[in-house]
């Protein structure tokens, strides 16, 4: 499905989801059956063979039982030509999302370099959990 409009009920019924965002515009919203955690040895396959056209971007994303009420950005990929546009379309779609489902925050580990703390900030996310390292963020609702 293209966009969160209109299938608001199928998507809050979701527990794991796949977001494609191409050209600054949502392409598909999708059920997964498990969640598609990121490793580094994934992220490195990722980047080495599996690189995706230009301008495009997936999110993968949880609602887990261990934590009801937050929403878990499980893993980012991006091609190497994806814009600031394409990328922040993930997000505000992400946002949608929580809402939908009522989470009272999303929380992400941001390891990618391209992400700098003023971004995370200006999308209104915040350090979190800093006893696990410096990548872990939270953006409360």
């Amino acid at each position: 499905m293209p966009s969160v409009d209109g299938h608001e009920a199928i998507i809050a019924s979701w527990r794991y989801g796949e977001i494609t965002i191409v050209g600054s515009q949502v392409r598909s919203i999708q059920a997964r059956w498990w969640p598609r955690w990121g490793t580094m040895l994934g992220m490195w396959t990722d980047r080495i063979s599996r690189s995706l056209p230009a301008d495009e971007c997936r999110f993968y994303y949880a609602f887990p039982r261990s934590s009801p009420g937050f929403m878990s950005l499980l893993y980012t990929h991006a091609g190497p030509q994806t814009t600031y546009a394409t990328f922040h379309r993930g997000i505000e779609t992400l946002d949608r999302i929580a809402s939908l489902k009522k989470a009272h925050a999303i929380v992400c580990q941001a390891t990618n370099d391209r992400l700098t703390e003023r971004m995370m900030n200006r999308w209104g996310y915040q350090r979190h959990a800093e006893n696990l390292g410096d990548d872990h963020y939270i953006r409360r609702f």
